[in-house]
């Protein structure tokens, strides 16, 4: 006899007192309700230890290429996880390969490629990432490049990504849709800056949802609940939810904006123009005062 969520082994893990959050979700299959507590510990797991480029690429390159590979996800119109695939499977590749400056843009966009073909129901054509390099490179050269990414990965490319993390905690906070898409901005944010590559994608997630929810005006939210299924309490996330406020600070003149611009858009709650409204706050909250 199949269990039922409530009697789950997943369930059977929670603290005493706390709601189970997949109870509901029995009638989606696709959801895994018995088993999502047991995936997202295996998902923790496989989280990738510090990450530290080698020293043909620096910090400002990176950033270069990242905001680059945002404005490219932007207009072929890609999911949110192809845009953070792409971005871990190059900090990977960066991690374990020396690249000239010629060839950084080489690598970002064949992991654009490789990650759009993972995620996608209908993935850029070679002919379309080809394009938008301007000419720069040949399609026989992105194919080389996707190659040996693989290869130096191993073919490993199923990684834990924050928006993974992100949308269960914003679930067990019964989050609104201001509060997810604020969280969201902050982690694109946090995609630019070298730094937060080191922080783990379940501490990125769990310190934006944080942050957002304090910053809202929603202190006291982050209880035992969300300490359990965010994996960190409020005191473990406040450094990481620090830079972050810098980050939400810093955004309306930084060199690279591409997040900002993007979450200008009413179909994001036009969140990057509200955050000018709580400038006093992200100050206080980036130890700024």
């Amino acid at each position: 006899e199949k269990p039922t969520v409530e009697h789950s082994y997943s369930a059977s893990l929670l603290p005493p007192g706390l709601p189970n959050i997949d109870a509901e979700d029995g009638h989606e299959p696709q959801l895994c309700s018995e088993y999502a507590q047991d995936i997202f510990d295996y998902m923790a797991s496989l989280e990738p230890k510090f990450l530290r480029l080698q020293p043909s690429v620096t910090p400002e390159m990176r950033s270069i290429l990242v905001n680059w590979l945002m404005q490219v996800h932007s207009r072929f119109q890609l999911l949110p996880e192809t845009l953070f695939l792409t971005v871990s499977l190059v900090d990977r590749f960066l991690q374990a390969q020396s690249v000239s400056r010629s060839k950084l843009q080489l690598v970002g966009v064949s992991a654009l490629f490789t990650a759009s073909k993972f995620e996608e129901m209908m993935a850029p054509t070679l002919g379309d990432v080809v394009y938008v390099t301007d000419g720069a490179y040949q399609g026989r050269e992105v194919l080389r490049m996707e190659q040996q990414i693989l290869r130096v990965l191993d073919w490993s490319m199923g990684r834990p990504l924050p928006l993974h993390f992100l949308r269960r905690n914003s679930k067990a906070a019964q989050a609104d849709v201001i509060e997810h898409c604020v969280a969201k901005y902050a982690l694109e944010l946090s995609l630019l800056d070298y730094s937060m590559s080191w922080v783990r994608p379940s501490e990125q997630a769990a310190a934006a949802l944080c942050l957002s929810l304090s910053l809202l005006g929603k202190e006291n939210r982050w209880g035992a609940l969300l300490t359990h299924y965010g994996r960190y309490s409020e005191q473990d996330l406040q450094p990481t939810m620090q830079r972050m406020a810098a980050l939400l600070l810093d955004a309306p003149k930084s060199a690279h904006k591409a997040p900002y611009e993007k979450f200008k858009s009413s179909r994001l709650e036009s969140v990057s123009t509200l955050m000018m409204t709580y400038t006093a706050k992200l100050r206080k909250m980036a130890g700024r005062t």
